[in-house]
């Protein structure tokens, strides 16, 4: 009752130079002396809680419990394997080819990035890639598919392969970061590729 009231009263619209401002709340919960009698304990567990509320899609509130633990261990040691992947090039790149339907000619790729774990084999995206979002590995990644279809394309140029565009996916992140045109551009230029070879596609 108390989570719901505080979530209640934040979200009160209130004006800002005339403008109208709302803002969202999520709470993680844990109690004493269930979960801990020791605060920094607590403090962690209920910080645990409310990561799990913002992945539940805000606004709403969680009580700790031990699964809640063990997921968010899980995940810290994911990022720590994906870390370690991303240097010892463990990433790499997969050509979805796009066919056009009329004469069945290739007209396009999507390129897309998979770990090949050297023990657990190929872990899918949908596993690693939230990990990498939540922490500063997807801005690397980013750059590792940047840099990796640009020089393929440049070596399937050289080697007289038609031109065809592939498209690259790119999280809200990476635009919001403010250098991408930047980093595209140089990466374009040091390939030396025409920019409308690559095409951008917001996840």
């Amino acid at each position: 009752d108390v989570a719901q009231a505080i979530i209640a009263a934040v979200d009160q619209p209130f004006l800002v130079a005339d403008q109208e401002i709302r803002l969202g709340i999520s709470l993680g919960i844990a109690v004493w002396p269930d979960d801990s009698d020791d605060f920094a304990e607590l403090l962690k567990k209920a910080d645990t809680a409310l990561y799990q509320a913002k992945q539940e899609g805000r606004h709403t509130h969680r009580f700790y419990t031990d699964l809640m633990n063990a997921h968010s261990m899980e995940r810290l040691h994911l990022e720590s394997r994906l870390r370690q992947g991303l240097e010892s090039g463990e990433l790499e790149i997969h050509y979805q080819p796009q066919i056009s339907l009329p004469d069945g000619l290739l007209c396009g790729m999507e390129a897309l990035v998979r770990w090949r774990h050297p023990v657990d084999g190929l872990i899918p995206p949908a596993r690693f890639l939230p990990v990498a979002e939540e922490s500063s590995l997807i801005f690397a990644i980013g750059n590792f598919v940047l840099e990796t279809v640009c020089r393929q394309l440049r070596a399937w140029h050289e080697a007289g392969y038609r031109r065809v565009p592939v498209s690259i996916n790119l999280s809200a992140l990476q635009i919001n970061r403010g250098n991408l045109i930047e980093t595209v551009a140089d990466a374009l230029e040091r390939h030396g590729l025409p920019a409308g070879l690559l095409e951008l596609e917001l996840t």
